[in-house]
């Protein structure tokens, strides 16, 4: 934004304020939000009802600018864990499969993209497993008596 009466002068003189004064002016917002947050909602609230199709392009455009931030999300909100857990589970695993040892890949819907095995009934991550191997595991209800008499099964030793 120039001004009229200092041109671009006044643009480099509100950039410099800005980064000498960061700190106070962002303290000033937050106090701002606070006092004002259901006014700032409703405001909110209706400018995405005004424009829904606007809304959905502009987030959408944010998700695809910004696929770190969407994982981390995902992984904190589903599983608990931050992405330096998930990377550092990542580098234990050397990348593969905890069952199978097959070679993961990230993202994606192949058989062997990654999956984070997890306890339904406590929520503790156990590691990182392909596709198969998570619905194999699942499909046994996560019941290590269950996979043990499938193993038992497969190699011929059920009576």
């Amino acid at each position: 934004m120039t001004s009229k009466l200092y041109g671009n002068a006044g643009k480099k003189y509100q950039h410099e304020y800005h980064l000498a004064h960061r700190d106070a002016i962002l303290v000033k917002k937050s106090e701002y939000r606070l006092a004002n947050k259901d006014a700032i909602q409703e405001k909110d609230r209706q400018r995405y009802a005004a424009n829904p199709t606007k809304r959905r392009a502009t987030t959408q455009r944010w998700k695809s600018n910004n696929p770190d931030k969407m994982r981390a999300s995902y992984l904190l909100r589903i599983f608990g864990i931050t992405l330096d857990d998930f990377n550092a589970m990542w580098k234990k695993q050397n990348g593969r499969c905890a069952i199978c040892d097959c070679k993961l890949i990230l993202g994606g819907k192949k058989k062997n993209s990654v999956h984070i095995d997890h306890c339904h009934k406590n929520g503790r991550v156990r590691g990182l497993l392909c596709f198969g191997c998570n619905l194999g595991i699942g499909f046994l209800g996560d019941d290590p008596n269950r996979i043990r008499r499938a193993a038992e099964y497969l190699e011929g030793e059920v009576k």
